[in-house]
């Protein structure tokens, strides 16, 4: 193994953990309510959306104003890591997936979501990692006292709003093509 080599593995690697730490930070500064320092995580053109409601924020700002006006009315937070694959397309961009949940306190109630981001990623001139896009696919969004008695429906978005089947797996081609077993359905 060359110099060369070497010092591109240890980049691979420095890059990697850079992105890591942007997706915690991430959980950390949105749980504080620290929006600006949520925006300076994004590009100046950054793309963010959700599959819930009419979120589709484009630009830093517009994602410091979606957040400022979605969490207004909600108590405290807490956003859960799981898990994360990263595949780098090049010296300075990458995408990636994002398993997660969070805790909410709304309207006195918690509210439990879990979820994927998909993730394309952005190395600015000054070194820092920064989203470029951020998608989220929800598995269930409902208050905690549902969960029991819906995680095996096929609606697992129950809040915000009228009840929506869950994105994933639900969406997937392959979750519909293989064989799982029947949803059972709620009954009130």
């Amino acid at each position: 193994m060359t110099d060369q080599d070497l010092a591109a593995r240890v980049q691979l690697i420095e890059d990697r953990q850079a992105i890591q730490e942007l997706i915690s930070t991430y959980g950390i500064v949105l749980d504080n309510r620290e929006y600006e320092a949520v925006g300076e995580l994004f590009t100046e053109d950054a793309h963010f959306w959700q599959h819930v409601g009419n979120t589709d924020a484009r630009t830093r700002q517009g994602i410091v104003d979606f957040y400022r006006e979605r969490l207004e009315h909600s108590g405290p937070s807490y956003h859960y890591l799981h898990g994360h694959v990263i595949t780098f397309d090049d010296a300075t961009h990458a995408h990636g997936i994002v398993t997660a949940h969070a805790e909410m306190g709304i309207d006195g109630r918690m509210i439990l979501v879990g979820f994927r981001y998909h993730d394309a990623y952005v190395k600015g001139d000054d070194g820092r990692w920064r989203f470029s896009e951020r998608e989220t696919y929800f598995h269930y969004f409902m208050p905690a006292d549902e969960l029991p008695s819906r995680y095996s429906d096929e609606i697992r978005r129950t809040w915000p709003g009228s009840p929506l089947p869950a994105d994933v797996p639900d969406g997937l081609e392959s979750y519909q093509r293989e064989p799982h077993a029947p949803y059972t359905r709620h009954r009130d």
